[in-house]
């Protein structure tokens, strides 16, 4: 009957202990609670919120600086399949310009130019 009692003490330790356990999450949301009511109405609070506020900003700053460069990106690599046809049509212009002048006649050194 001992061996019973033994069992049966231990099994209500683990029940005590369980539901010690239990409310572990419920006394930390109370203590979260109430450290949030104090920063609400503490300076501390005041400052923690104002470096938050510009904490904040300068990382919405920062990620549409960087959204900007990466659409730029993403534009200037779609515009690129674009670009290249005119940058070959634009270099043959250029040689074909340039192969039918006449060719500059060469000055002799020492010898001044002539307008």
């Amino acid at each position: 009957m001992s061996l019973f009692l033994a069992l049966l003490t231990l099994v209500g330790a683990f029940v005590v202990i369980g539901g010690g356990l239990a409310l572990l999450p419920a006394l930390f949301g109370l203590a979260i609670a109430v450290a949030v009511l104090w920063l609400v109405f503490s300076l501390l609070g005041l400052a923690l919120r104002l470096i938050g506020l510009v904490l904040g900003g300068v990382l919405c700053l920062a990620f549409g600086l960087a959204g900007l460069l990466f659409a730029a990106m993403l534009g200037f690599g779609l515009l690129l399949p674009l670009l290249l046809p005119l940058l070959v049509v634009a270099v043959l212009v250029a040689v074909l310009v340039r192969a039918t002048r006449p060719p500059v006649p060469r000055l002799a050194a020492g010898v001044p130019p002539q307008h």
